[in-house]
C-alpha cells in the first residue's frame, strides 16, 4: 500500500510509482532544482524489484529502459522551473543528451563523478541541463570531479541553491538530495518507490522541523 503525501514541516514527501506520476507530490508548484539519480540498466529496468520484494513481499515488475527515462525526462521537464541535474551511468551518456533534446533542454555540460561498486570506485555522469541558457562557470564542474555520495549532492547543488526556493528529487531514496537542500535553505520535495528507503528520509526530515 503507497502512503499518501506526507508533509513534513515546509518540506513534502510521497511513496509513489514515478511511472504514474508525482502530480500528488507537486500540487501544481515547480521546482527552482531538479536532481535526480534514478535506477539504471540496459533493456529493462527492475527499479521496484531490488530492494522492494525482499523487504515487503510487493510483485517485482520490469520497465522498459527507453520508457522509464523518458519518464524522468517527462517529469522533469514539467516540474523544474531551469535547473535539470540527472546522474546516469556513462555508457548512456548520448542517450541522456539525446532525451534532454527530445524535451528542448540545453545540454550545459557533464561533471566526471565515481560510484563505489565493491571495492572500486568507477566512473558515472552528472548530467546538467536547463530550459533557458544559464552561465555556470568551469570551476563547477572542477569541484565535482571525482566526487561520490554527498560530497556529489553538496558541490552539486550549493553553488545553484535558491534559499527558501524548492529542491524536487522524484527518486529520492535515503534523502541525499534532501540533506544537501536542507543545508542550502531549500525546501525539499521527494518521492521514492522503496518505502523502507524513503523512512529514512523522513526521519531526517522531522530531525529538521
Amino acid at each position: 500500500m503507497k502512503r499518501k503525501a506526507e508533509q513534513i514541516g515546509k518540506h513534502r514527501v510521497t511513496n509513489n510509482d514515478i511511472m504514474q506520476g508525482i502530480d500528488e507530490l507537486m500540487q501544481g508548484k515547480q521546482a527552482d532544482i531538479f536532481y535526480c539519480d534514478p535506477p539504471w540498466g540496459q533493456g529493462h529496468i527492475r527499479y521496484w524489484q531490488t530492494i522492494n520484494k525482499r523487504h515487503t513481499g510487493e510483485p517485482t515488475k520490469d520497465i522498459k529502459y527507453e520508457d522509464f527515462i523518458n519518464q524522468i525526462f517527462a517529469v522533469a521537464s514539467k516540474y523544474a522551473k531551469n535547473i535539470i541535474l540527472i546522474e546516469y551511468g556513462i555508457r548512456w551518456r548520448q542517450d541522456i543528451i539525446d532525451m534532454g533534446k527530445k524535451y528542448g533542454l540545453i545540454h550545459i555540460g557533464i561533471a566526471d563523478l565515481q560510484y563505489r561498486s565493491g571495492s572500486r570506485f568507477l566512473p558515472l555522469d552528472l548530467h546538467v541541463f536547463a530550459k533557458t541558457k544559464v552561465d555556470i562557470p568551469q570551476i563547477y564542474f572542477d569541484n565535482l570531479k571525482n566526487t561520490s555520495g554527498m560530497a556529489t549532492l553538496e558541490n552539486a547543488v550549493l553553488p545553484l541553491a535558491v534559499k527558501g526556493g524548492i529542491i524536487l528529487d522524484p527518486c529520492c531514496g535515503m534523502g541525499y538530495t534532501a540533506k544537501a537542500g536542507v543545508k542550502a535553505g531549500m525546501t525539499f520535495y521527494g518521492n521514492e518507490l522503496n518505502g523502507k528507503r524513503l523512512q529514512k528520509t523522513i526521519d531526517f526530515l522531522k530531525s529538521k522541523k
